[in-house]
């Protein structure tokens, strides 16, 4: 049976930390989706305003594959500051991500600007990969 006192209790203690890792999640989320505009060549944003749906796709997959670590982070994180340093590490190792995918495609930007489907969405499900990885390894 349900007790409210019970209830409001749980809500009470459990509401500030949500609040909390939601925001710097969210934070975390913007500060790498601007990073990783920056350190892309072709200009992301803008294709995808232009319903560039190749540059949608690679974005997209940048983001979840950020997003995953992420998630894990707010689960096992102990402190903010702890989401926030392995937050920003997991930031890094997506960067990298796409750099090395131009290592193997070193003309991506020009396939993504041009509109391209297949290479944009083979660096998407790499960023989503390396996502996975990066969040089971993050278990401590």
């Amino acid at each position: 049976m349900f007790d409210f006192a019970t209830g409001v209790q749980s809500l009470s203690q459990g509401f500030l930390p949500f609040l909390v890792y939601f925001i710097v999640g969210l934070g975390l989320l913007s500060l790498f989706a601007a990073a990783y505009v920056k350190a892309t060549p072709h200009k992301e944003l803008e294709l995808v305003k232009n319903n560039n749906i190749a540059a949608a796709i690679s974005f997209a997959g940048a983001l979840v594959g950020f997003a995953i670590p992420l998630s894990n982070l707010i689960v096992q994180s102990v402190t903010v500051f702890e989401f926030i340093f392995w937050g920003v590490a997991s930031g890094l190792v997506q960067l990298g991500t796409f750099f090395l995918f131009r290592v193997v495609f070193p003309h991506i930007s020009a396939r993504i600007e041009a509109g391209e489907v297949a290479a944009p969405t083979a660096l998407a499900a790499m960023h989503i990969v390396v996502g996975l990885i990066n969040a089971a390894s993050l278990t401590y």
